[in-house]
């Protein structure tokens, strides 16, 4: 459970003010609400690209790859937007089908693809490079693509 972000202010005015010393948590509580879709299926389509660290040829990591996929193990637990949404993940059986509401060509406009760290020593923003754990200074550009479902598929 997160901690509330309440300010120290308003803590010292409710002490002082509320004579019964009881914290009722209905008056701090942050509700949210969420759409969520049910027994969502994707077919993920990636590749594998070797960074300088890799020291093994391309077949080994397929194969760890797969081991891992087969036995649904991850490093970091896929999720949908949020942790509380995990993405179990598998390989396709190959008897998938399309739902009949998704037949069709759908626009669903603009979408985020991926933001790029480019370095810039008058950027506003800082991160860790992964390979020489050095601070980087630099800017984020972010890229959109046209997300446009056909059939049940969309590509990016």
């Amino acid at each position: 459970m997160g901690q509330s972000k309440i300010a120290v202010s308003t803590v010292k005015t409710w002490a002082t003010q509320n004579p019964s010393g009881r914290y009722l948590i209905n008056e701090d509580r942050s509700q949210r609400n969420h759409v969520v879709l049910k027994n969502v299926a994707y077919i993920i389509d990636f590749s594998l690209h070797l960074t300088t660290k890799a020291t093994e040829p391309i077949d080994k990591y397929y194969a760890i790859c797969s081991r891992r996929i087969e036995r649904g193990q991850c490093f970091k637990q896929p999720c949908l937007g949020v942790r509380e949404f995990t993405a179990n993940f598998s390989f396709p059986d190959g008897n998938e089908q399309i739902h009949p509401e998704l037949l069709g060509t759908f626009n669903f406009g603009r979408i985020l693809k991926k933001m790029h760290f480019i370095q810039d020593p008058k950027g506003n923003v800082e991160w860790k490079d992964n390979e020489s754990q050095k601070i980087i200074k630099g800017r984020v550009l972010a890229e959109f693509f046209e997300a446009i479902m056909r059939d049940g598929v969309v590509r990016c």
